[in-house]
């Protein structure tokens, strides 16, 4: 579950998560839903800087959340103590499809972490494409929120508050077009927790992105058609271009495929190179399961050029 909070760009690297994002936002169309606000790694990782995963394995969903962050707590309490507010941004790709959606155990693992280090409010906010209420209701978050008043906790439906921040992104066709991005999920003053899940993807081969809980991963034809892998884990960083890394890794996937992740490395977004990983935890061996990718692999594999390397059932 990778976790990363606001901090004022460095003026020595003119190339920010912002500028990027807004430059290739096709790219990482599916990781902007799921992502924090721009954040701190204005020179980091393209110098060489190492980053840190925790990897934790576990029969019960909520205790792995709740000890994969605590795994970090020496990188995110020092950012937390700073912040007047906690958004939590569950993933809601359906409102009626679980596997599809971050359950409410992740978020009373997150919760369970939060409650002795953080007493300001707690929201969980999503902008779903259906019913974003409704799908808080599905899942259960309203129960969540009712039993953790002591933390106030709220359910925010970005949507409907209609608060928002427009940057121009590039469309599949390479046009540029404004696009309004939650405004709440790039405040400065809030510290950003994504919960997202291990899936395969129908157009970019993984969807995965800021906070990843994986007890149950998808594979086949995800983020919303696919089937349950029961692979048992949590993953959380401060730096979500390697907590997706080490993610890719877990489902058994080739990492060259996964574009946005590459490019993301390459501009120093975040670390991309497994060897300059600190894996806190399971090793990455130990818990790897082979996803079944998507029906449309091929075509969502054709970004790459001519194919060399293609795995046994697609040559």
């Amino acid at each position: 579950m990778p976790i990363t909070s606001h901090q004022p760009p460095t003026t020595s690297h003119c190339f920010s998560r912002r500028l990027f994002l807004g430059g290739s936002g096709a790219l990482l169309a599916q990781g902007l839903l799921a992502r924090s606000q721009p954040l701190p790694y204005g020179r980091g990782s393209a110098a060489g800087a190492g980053a840190t995963v925790s990897l934790i394995r576990g029969d019960d969903r909520r205790k792995n959340a709740h000890d994969a962050l605590e795994a970090i707590d020496d990188q995110i309490r020092p950012v937390l103590r700073h912040k007047k507010y906690v958004v939590i941004k569950p993933n809601n790709v359906s409102t009626v499809n679980p596997l599809a959606a971050t359950n409410a155990d992740t978020l009373h693992g997150i919760l369970d972490y939060l409650a002795p280090r953080f007493k300001g409010p707690v929201m969980i906010a999503e902008a779903s494409a259906g019913e974003t209420m409704e799908g808080f209701e599905n899942f259960h978050y309203d129960r969540v929120a009712a039993e953790r008043r002591a933390q106030k906790v709220s359910l925010i439906d970005l949507n409907a508050e209609a608060k928002y921040e427009t940057m121009p992104l590039i469309d599949f066709d390479i046009h540029p077009m404004p696009v309004r991005l939650a405004a709440r999920l790039l405040d400065p003053e809030a510290f950003v927790i994504c919960a997202a899940i291990l899936k395969t993807h129908n157009t970019v081969v993984a969807t995965l992105s800021v906070k990843i809980d994986g007890f149950e991963g998808m594979e086949g034809n995800g983020p919303a058609s696919g089937t349950p892998v029961p692979s048992r884990v949590a993953i959380a960083s401060t730096d979500y271009i390697a907590a997706d890394r080490v993610g890719v890794e877990a489902m058994g996937i080739d990492a060259k495929w996964i574009g946005y992740l590459n490019f993301c490395g390459q501009f120093g977004l975040g670390q991309f190179d497994l060897d300059k990983i600190e894996v806190r935890g399971e090793k990455i061996a130990a818990v790897r399961r082979k996803y079944r990718l998507h029906q449309d692999i091929e075509r969502e594999l054709q970004w790459m050029g001519p194919m060399t390397d293609l795995p046994p059932k697609l040559g």
